[in-house]
This record gives structure tokens, sequence and C-alpha cells, in this order.
């Protein structure tokens, strides 16, 4: 079966209906179905040990969504990076971003990452690489950063912002914590405007993701860089790009999901991962393709201080 038909316009339910034949074993996470709320059920999408495994084959190993190392490392250039410089990755999830730079150009990186599965298990990584200094990847809750003990040169951010519900407060601290001329680059989901709340698919991809999102939207989020004392340097749309590498993922994840069927049996909790995976991914897709929600590139810089 193929579970890349969903990119293609078929309907994912159908797809999963013939792969998972029983109720889910674990208790969902639900919204209420009522009159004011006719959303059905949404499950939302832990970050369980077996999808931590299965993200990878789809996305690469350190990586748990778009974007592999030759995407990070394009996008660094912005970054003037050197091994003299120091980082913090905003959201390092399985610190594949992180062990990339430093691995490219030597840099020292602290890592932070609100899932304590995902940090826990990229520090792993880092360890069992020699790079347990380098690249740490630490858990912490991106909701109650007030301050950030030491300078850094940069700062890092892939899709991670639109999950801190407290985002003038963590961008003054990424200010603050910034050396002179230092820069933060980072992309975002962003909603289109507040009325895209109203839309049902919106409100069924915030139930559904780990980490209840608190999106920006395109209006205030410039404004609130700017109020934090950031220049914005660059603000651009990358929705399009980001959409083709999901689609060149899902489409080299054909064989994985081919393997698992063979198995049989015993790769039923796999296929069942897989499958609620892609119904993840197809949510996001949905409102990108309608233009609610977009992944946008920023860069910001702390101006040095005129005395």
């Amino acid at each position: 079966m193929r579970f890349h038909a969903w990119w293609e316009g078929y309907d994912v339910t159908d797809m999963v209906a013939k792969i998972v034949h029983q109720q889910e074993d674990e208790k969902p996470e639900c919204v209420p179905e009522t009159p004011e709320n006719p959303l059905s059920i949404v499950k939302k999408v832990p970050w369980t040990k077996i999808r931590i495994q299965l993200t990878q084959l789809v996305w690469g190993e350190g990586y748990c969504g778009p974007g592999g190392p030759d995407n990070v490392i394009k996008m660094a250039k912005y970054l003037n990076l050197s091994s003299e410089k120091s980082i913090v990755v905003i959201g390092a999830g399985l610190g594949g971003p992180a062990r990339t730079l430093v691995k490219k150009y030597g840099v020292w990186i602290d890592g932070y990452e609100s899932s304590e599965a995902l940090a826990q298990e990229g520090m792993k990584m880092s360890v069992s690489l020699g790079l347990e200094k380098k690249a740490q990847i630490i858990h912490k809750d991106l909701n109650n950063i007030y301050n950030i003990s030491r300078s850094y040169d940069c700062f890092f951010s892939k899709e991670a912002l639109f999950t801190v519900k407290t985002k003038p407060q963590l961008l003054k601290a990424i200010y603050d914590s910034l050396k002179p001329n230092g820069l933060f680059l980072f992309t975002d989901l962003i909603l289109s405007d507040d009325s895209c709340h109203e839309n049902p698919d919106v409100q069924e991809w915030i139930q559904q993701e780990p980490h209840k999102p608190y999106p920006f939207t395109s209006e205030n989020v410039v404004k609130v860089l700017e109020q934090c004392g950031f220049s914005v340097r660059v603000n651009e749309d990358i929705t399009k790009d980001y959409l083709g590498l999901v689609a060149k993922a899902w489409g080299n994840a054909e064989q994985l999901v081919n393997d698992l069927v063979e198995k049989g049996e015993d790769a039923k909790e796999s296929l069942k991962t897989v499958a609620k995976e892609a119904k993840f991914w197809e949510s996001r897709k949905k409102i990108m393709d309608s233009g609610d929600l977009r992944v946008m590139r920023y860069l910001v810089l702390k101006k040095p201080q005129i005395k």
C-alpha cells in the first residue's frame, strides 16, 4: 500500500482503515463533540518511542520534520558561522540540525527542547557520536524561559515558536542573550490572520499537535519582534519549498511501508504509527494549501546600542 497516496489527493481515512482494523489500544486525548464544537474526535500525536524511531526513517537520522542536513546548511548561510561561535537552537528536537551545524562549522551549540522524550533521545545520540559537549540537547520548557544566563553569537530555530504561548517573553530573553550584532534565524508556522482560528481544519490541526500551538499571525509577528528590539532583515514565505520537502520525504518512505507490510503481524504497531503520522502531515498540508497556515523564514539582528 502506498502511504504517500494521501499526498496525491486520496482519502487518508480510507487508507488508514485498510491497515487499522481495531480500536487504538491507548485512551485517546480528544475534543468533545458538541453542537458548539462539531469536530470529530481528534487524537494528539505524542512523541512515543516508536514514533521517534519511525519518523527518522521518513525524515532522516536525528530529524523529526522536514529539512535534512542540506536544508539546514543552506539556511545557516545567513549566520556566517565559524568554530569560534556559540549558538542556541530553540526547539532542538532530536538534535539533527544542531549536530549538522557542529559537524559543518565546528560551532558550540546548546539545544533547548520542550519534549522530554525528544530531548533525552537527542542527547543520547549526541553522546553516542562524541558530541555531548558541542551539541547538548537540553529539556527546557520554552514557555518558562525568562532569561538566558550567558551570551551567544546566534540563535536558530526550525518550526518551534508556534508551540510557545509566551512568545514575547521568550523573544525578549533571546534578544537580551544575543551579543551586539547577534543574529536570530528562524522558520515558523504562521496563521494568515485571526479569522483562521474559525476554520475547523485549523482547529483540528491545533488539537492533534503534541504541544498546543499558539501561532503568530502574519500581521503581528514583525511588530512583536521589533518591540523586543530586533531589526528584521529577512521576512519571506517559504511554504512552497516546505511542502516540497514534505512531498519528497513521503515519496521516499514508500519502501519503508512496503517493508513493514511484508513483516505482517509483527509490524502492526509500526504501521498504525505510520498511518497516524501520515494523517498528521495531511492535516498540516491541508491548511497550508488553503493559505490559512504558512511557513515563514525570518532573520533578525540585535543592533548594538549607541552610547
